[in-house]
């Protein structure tokens, strides 16, 4: 079992990875990538998937509205805003997105909808939380509602997702999730940093990859998620 070891806390706003991870923002990349209709391999056991596309997040800071794109799209069939609009109504500046509570709100009001509400996991999560966020999951996804998640990894931690850069900093950072798998015990999920798109070092981040659901749970300790 994985285990982070708590942090400093950082105080004030959620830097994004654009300026935790590296100085330069990442290019500007192609809107939209084709659609990926299912998870590679045809999914695991019990797999259900609403993936539609994936995009890539247009600057560093830009995770939460290239998520809130993501799950848009995934969700309507298509996304309302480009991810500059989600970035003015969540208040997305050099500093990143808030908190996981304006990406909340962004979904249902460019979704129209009240779906999405924002809640939190402890930094050592609970086994209430654990239990919440797996039933959060295959409920939203079983509905056509994916999720979108904020990490939050420790400098040395080495239990990051596939391919994440080097650990010698601390990474927080919005993904999507859009589906499930194994009765709720492993996720799908759409990075919005991969392919280079977060910049320096996530070159090799694929643009989908799995995790165990405990897994993601301890990464998004300390922060919170939209569901």
């Amino acid at each position: 079992m994985l285990r982070r070891n708590r942090p400093r806390r950082i105080r004030g706003r959620a830097a994004m990875m654009g300026l935790v991870m590296f100085s330069a923002l990442a290019a500007v990349i192609a809107p939209a990538s084709p659609a990926l209709a299912d998870p590679p391999g045809g999914g695991l056991p019990g797999t259900v998937f609403i993936g539609r596309s994936w995009y890539p997040q247009e600057n560093g800071n830009y995770c939460a509205p290239a998520s809130v794109q993501m799950a848009l799209q995934s969700r309507l069939g298509y996304t309302p805003h480009s991810q500059s609009t989600y970035a003015w109504y969540m208040g997305t500046d050099d500093d990143g997105t808030d908190d996981a509570g304006r990406v909340a709100r962004e979904l249902n009001r460019s979704g129209n909808t009240g779906w999405y509400e924002y809640k939190t996991i402890n930094w050592d999560p609970t086994q209430a939380q654990r239990n919440l966020f797996k039933y959060d999951v295959m409920y939203d996804i079983d509905r056509g509602y994916p999720m979108v998640v904020n990490l939050w990894i420790p400098a040395g931690y080495n239990g990051a997702p596939p391919n994440y850069p080097n650990q010698n900093r601390t990474i927080l950072h919005y993904v999507t999730v859009v589906g499930y798998a194994n009765n709720g015990d492993t996720v799908y999920v759409y990075d919005p940093a991969a392919e280079g798109a977060g910049g320096a070092g996530w070159g090799n981040v694929p643009r989908q990859w799995t995790m165990s659901t405990y897994d993601l749970e301890t990464l998004i300790g300390g922060k919170g998620y939209a569901a």
